[in-house]
């Protein structure tokens, strides 16, 4: 009977932790492409399941680097703020005049500082503020945040490039500014 006690106890564990965690919904899918794979007798040296790993955990570097990005360029602004920042690289990803990944995009001599995707925070082991910034980074990545796909920069300048999507006001009390959220 302890040990049945003891099994119980390490699913509803395990649960909990899973219910932690949150998954994008490309983890979502690499997980469903995977677990279909292993229910077809795939091995898990199968390319199919090696390539949903890369998925998973491709994503998974990408939301930290996404998180870090907003941790240093917006950190205490309003979640729509962290939001556009994320936006931001990732619709950089997308266009041709930039590296055509998360990581790509931040390293990119004059853009982002390089450190940006170095030292990344994993997600629940962070302060509450981090953790905000790597809820607002999921969101980006699922394709929750509402933003034209040609808004590629982002500065305290109105002038950068080919007009303004939205500026938002920053007073953290200790500093003011607006950012810009310009079309490329």
């Amino acid at each position: 009977m302890r040990r049945g006690w003891t099994i119980i106890g390490v699913i509803l564990a395990a649960a909990l932790l899973l219910a932690a965690t949150p998954w994008t919904t490309n983890q979502d899918r690499a997980h469903k492409i995977a677990e279909l794979a292993r229910q077809m007798g795939l091995g898990e040296d199968h390319a199919i399941i090696e390539e949903a790993s890369k998925l998973w955990w491709a994503e998974d570097e990408d939301v930290r680097i996404l998180a870090n990005v907003i941790a240093h360029e917006a950190p205490y602004c309003t979640d729509r703020h962290q939001q556009l920042v994320a936006q931001v690289v990732l619709n950089r990803v997308k266009d041709d005049r930039f590296p055509n990944t998360v990581r790509g995009v931040v390293e990119q001599p004059g853009q982002y500082h390089p450190s940006y995707a170095q030292s990344l925070p994993e997600y629940g082991t962070a302060s509450a503020e981090v953790q905000r910034c790597f809820a607002n980074a999921i969101k980006a990545i699922n394709g929750e945040v509402e933003c034209p796909a040609d808004v590629i920069f982002q500065s305290e300048f109105p002038y950068l490039g080919a007009g303004t999507y939205e500026s938002i006001a920053v007073d953290t009390g200790a500093w003011r500014s607006v950012t810009y959220f310009n079309y490329g």
